[in-house]
């Protein structure tokens, strides 16, 4: 556990030895999300996660003012300096949800990225595709009934990047990467050999 800046107790779970590598959420969510990228890249880097305010095991204030894009970058921020030996390397890039009520048997959402849109990187394609990938698949699980759908389209994902699919944002230092179509086509890839084999 960490104290942030405006004393909210964050769970902050750490693997490996290296730089360190922190993966992070832009406004929700827990630290589970990242289990497979974790898992991988402990391997090489120290690798930390956490679960943002709000979500347990972290602490739950209950004022509002207590949860906002601001505060989300202040809580990354303080996890950093309290964990991290200097600057780290900081990825975000998970799916995401806001649920709404179940109408007609299916449950309402909007589905996207937590990123956000990155205008800075628009139209160079470099942008990491995973997130909206991972999105749709959510979206199957979640509103569409289509669970194998959803399982297929994780699996392919995961396949691309075991099979060491990177764009520049979760490549190595100094390794070559892929563009957001290339990355978007070695899914696809493992998508149709997944769906094939099953």
């Amino acid at each position: 556990m960490i104290t942030t800046s405006d004393g909210v107790r964050l769970y902050v779970l750490s693997a490996g030895s290296g730089a360190p590598l922190v993966f992070a959420h832009e406004f929700s969510s827990d630290p589970r999300g990242w289990d497979a990228q974790v898992n991988f890249f402990s391997r090489y880097y120290r690798c930390t996660v956490y679960a943002a305010r709000g979500y347990l095991p972290s602490e739950v204030p209950v004022e509002v003012g207590a949860y906002d894009q601001l505060r989300a970058a202040d809580d990354l921020a303080d996890l950093v300096r309290s964990v991290c030996d200097g600057p780290a390397h900081v990825v975000v890039v998970l799916p995401s949800a806001s649920l709404g009520p179940v109408e007609n048997g299916r449950r309402c959402a909007l589905y996207e990225p937590v990123h956000g849109s990155a205008p800075d990187i628009a139209g160079h394609g470099i942008a990491n595709p995973l997130g909206a990938i991972l999105s749709l698949a959510m979206a199957f699980r979640l509103s569409l009934e289509r669970l194998q759908d959803a399982d297929l389209l994780e699996a392919a994902v995961m396949h691309a990047l075991d099979a060491g699919a990177r764009t520049r944002d979760i490549a190595e230092p100094g390794a070559s990467f892929l563009s957001c179509a290339e990355m978007g086509s070695a899914v696809l890839a493992a998508l149709q050999r997944a769906a094939t084999s099953s």
